[in-house]
């Protein structure tokens, strides 16, 4: 299975880079193009990023001279050392290294003998017997790695163990659930962190692995008892866990999550606020001045100034820009039992801080008793959109309905009700339209997870709807239908939607990709030339490489750009970014990102957003603080260096 990172952008000045009297070795490296995102990158998938990208491009190779091997990285700005002492990163007037010095079983550890490096473009190799040490160099930064040609000597209940000794600015962080690493620049600031490991054996069986850290060391454990070699080892690399200050138990944090440029919200609907039973809360993040690394709390949070018990505020959320749209399917507005409402914020002028309660609040001007109206919330611009998945619409119960907000000219403001409603034009009965939403600019997707496309039951479909010229406005059915080719009865199709430009994408969270039941499948629909308009199939599948049924992968969706992010019930998220060809049949995976913790039984992954190259990740049962299920988000980002440790 093959991992896939991005890189930090790192400003590197090492003077052992200046030779007196010559030109600075890193002037006269070749510069590739500049790359600045994942998702601008044509992605192999069934190679390393390093290896596949880099080794065509010049500017990666690494360089002989006098003083041994060096590297470049100009896209990220990084200088790369290679000696017989191990590698050496360096960024501003720091430097940092590791260098594996012993592996074995426990504290069993045989010494590995220190070895000048071989090098092959952008490969760097240490051979040490059984013991190979491989580094590659990429437009998405350092890849390191280990091959293990046999078993450390005869097994025992000891650990397999890696001891990498560390230089340079490394701290150890105790965080009060596991140790981690940091990696700080020479202020003192954190760059980068560790924090637990990934195991698999040669069977695909998980293997327990973590992280022990030493003074001047860390120590790579795996239970490998009755492993099979090879083992394949991953760091997970969070730049930043989010919890909120006043957390509880059963607040299921994590349960939303959104992201918009430099800042992430978190709802946690069953929350307390001021003693009110699950009325719900919301709480916002915004990027420190030091970036998104360590244990964070909010910089606001958002309640309901109407708030009652049971309302469940923050069952959904979205932000764009200075606006927080944020759902409360179980409100009862005008005493209509959860009915449903959705509560907007705007970004105070002295930015996100303290408790703040709604600056407008959105219901239905036809709500009804248990429509949930505000189950799903989306936003683009001046414009919301907001699903109400259990509404009757006429003879039809549960059929299901959405709802267009305009921004109106005085801002948002008061109780409002919607300028458009959208139905499918083929609605039945619980076909629960609206059970998803999501907006880009003009175009709107909404999901129907139990319609019955062709009789198929439960299949699901969803439906694109196109800005009219007149704007938003009445009763509006769409201007295309979207189904799976190969849809089958309870797929659920429709159960997630995302789009970003002309891509949609649509999760069909029971589907059974290669006959295993409810592993679940995501549909990548790219506009046609002539417009949305008629009856759609996809252009792409996306399933997870390591699927397995049960899984329901594509339970959240989010897409920014040309990078999809797809989560399920396994505890995993998957990354997709659109190779060159475009989204297209046999696209795999290009990382998998799991939580330091406990990831399944964390429900890490029950809630996922992107913006640019920051993923966040909600783990709706996480038991942080010693409050069980109070939950957690983490957040990722693609634009880091990862130095993922592959053993086999």
């Amino acid at each position: 299975m093959k991992h896939r990172y991005s890189a930090v952008s790192l400003v590197v000045l090492l003077a052992l880079l200046v030779m007196p009297g010559s030109t600075p070795l890193w002037e006269r490296l070749p510069h590739p193009p500049a790359v600045t995102h994942l998702f601008d990158l044509p992605l192999p998938a069934q190679s390393t990023i390093a290896a596949a990208l880099g080794s065509d491009t010049d500017a990666y190779h690494v360089v002989v001279t006098s003083r041994g091997y060096w590297a470049g990285n100009a896209v990220h700005r990084l200088r790369l050392r290679f000696g017989a002492d191990g590698v050496h990163i360096g960024a501003d007037a720091a430097e940092w290294g590791l260098a594996l010095h012993g592996w074995g079983y426990g504290e069993r550890l045989r010494a590995v003998t220190p070895v000048q490096p071989r090098a092959a473009a952008n490969r760097v190799e240490y051979h040490r017997g059984a013991v190979t040490e491989w580094y590659v160099n990429g437009p998405l930064g350092l890849e390191q790695g280990f091959i293990v040609e046999s078993a450390p000597g005869e097994r025992h209940d000891a650990p397999l163990t890696l001891s990498l000794a560390l230089s340079g600015d490394w701290q150890a962080n105790a965080d009060g659930e596991k140790p981690t690493l940091i990696l700080t620049n020479p202020e003192g600031a954190p760059v980068l962190r560790y924090s637990g490991l990934y195991a698999f054996d040669r069977r695909g069986r998980e293997l327990k692995a973590w992280l022990e850290i030493q003074s001047d060391a860390v120590l790579i454990r795996v239970d490998a008892a009755n492993a099979e070699y090879p083992v394949l080892i991953d760091p997970f690399v969070a730049r930043a866990k989010l919890t909120a200050s006043d957390k509880a138990a059963s607040d299921h944090f994590g349960n939303s999550v959104a992201s918009s440029g430099d800042t992430i919200v978190v709802g946690a609907p069953e929350s307390d606020p001021g003693g009110t039973g699950n009325a719900g809360a919301v709480y916002v993040f915004a990027k420190p001045v030091g970036g998104w690394s360590g244990n964070l709390t909010q910089s606001a949070k958002l309640i309901a100034s109407d708030k009652t018990a049971g309302d469940r505020f923050g069952y959904s959320v979205a932000i764009h820009g200075d606006t927080v749209v944020v759902g409360a399917s179980e409100a009862d507005p005008g005493g209509t039992n959860a009915a449903g409402a959705a509560y907007v914020f705007v970004k105070p002028v002295g930015g996100w801080s303290g408790n703040l309660t709604q600056s407008a609040k959105l219901t239905a001007s036809d709500k009804g008793l248990d429509d949930h109206f505000g189950n799903s919330v989306a936003i683009s611009g001046d414009t919301i959109v907001v699903g109400a998945a259990y509404s009757d619409f006429g003879a039809y119960r549960e059929t299901g309905a959405v709802y267009i907000f305009a921004r109106p000219g005085g801002g948002w403001s008061g109780n409002l009700t919607q300028s458009a409603q959208l139905t499918a034009s083929d609605k039945g009965q619980f076909d629960h339209f609206g059970r998803s939403v999501a907006i880009d600019n003009a175009t709107v997707v909404v999901g129907a997870f139990t319609a019955d496309p062709s009789g198929s039951f439960d299949a699901g479909a969803a439906y694109v709807f196109v800005k009219p010229g007149g704007g938003w406005s009445g009763n509006l059915t769409q201007n295309a239908k979207l189904t799976a080719a190969d849809k089958g009865a309870n797929d659920l199709f429709g159960s997630s939607v995302a789009i970003s430009g002309d891509a949609v994408l649509v999760g069909a969270v029971d589907a059974d990709p290669g006959g295993l039941v409810d592993a679940g499948a995501v549909f990548v629909f790219v506009k046609p030339g002539g417009g949305w308009s008629g009856n759609l199939t996809q252009n792409a599948k996306l399933t997870a490489a390591d699927k397995v049924a049960g899984d329901e992968f594509g339970s959240p969706l989010a897409i920014s750009g040309d990078t999809a992010v797809v989560g399920g019930g396994a505890g995993a998220v998957y990354v997709f970014v659109k190779q060159g060809g475009g989204w297209s049949a046999g696209l795999t995976q290009s990382a998998k990102l799991v939580a330091p913790e406990k990831a399944q039984v964390d429900s890490f992954g029950w809630s996922v957003a992107i913006s640019g190259v920051i993923i966040a990740v909600g783990a709706v049962t996480a038991d942080t603080g010693g409050k069980v299920d109070a939950g957690a988000a983490y957040v990722f980002d693609l634009g880091i260096t990862y130095l993922p440790l592959l053993l086999r």
